[in-house]
């Protein structure tokens, strides 16, 4: 079976975790947003959003589709870095590994070994990312009618 070359591998797994991503955000930023409202309630503060549902159409009605992709540049960033590296690297890593100790390429040790070390270094490369992107997911954007004097800090990203 022909292999991707170290960058090929990098890049079809970055590109295909980024596409997905583009679908996937607007759920993302639901999810941070209900987690925070959650959190006001901790300290007396009213809900904004009742579920799901109610956050997806407040969402959209008061920021419009930017508000829904909020942080959508972070959440690529992470993508990239996180799985680019997470998927790209582990048949490079499990092929060194493979090369380095004669192992058989089955062993399941050899690919528990590959899994690990691909998604330490993801981690480690997605992790600071990824609270840059929750934080762009939690600030409001302007409505569609315009009523912050000045831009949103979500309109920069």
């Amino acid at each position: 079976m022909p292999h991707l070359t170290f960058y090929g591998s990098i890049g079809a797994s970055a590109s295909a975790a980024m596409a997905a991503c583009l679908f996937t955000n607007p759920m993302e930023t639901i999810k941070t947003r209900l987690q925070l409202d959650g959190e006001g309630t901790l300290r007396g503060g009213a809900r904004q959003y009742r579920g799901i549902s109610h956050a997806l159409t407040t969402i959209a009605r008061q920021e419009g589709v930017r508000g829904l992709q909020a942080g959508l540049w972070g959440a690529l960033a992470y993508q990239l870095f996180m799985n680019g590296t997470r998927l790209g690297l582990y048949d490079p890593i499990q092929r060194a590994l493979r090369r380095a100790s004669g192992a058989d390429e089955g062993s399941v040790l050899l690919k528990a070994a590959s899994a690990a070390t691909s998604g330490a270094i993801g981690a480690t490369l997605g992790s600071p990312i990824y609270m840059v992107k929750s934080r762009l997911q939690a600030q409001r954007c302007a409505s569609p009618a315009g009523v912050h004097a000045r831009p949103p800090p979500c309109s920069r990203d």
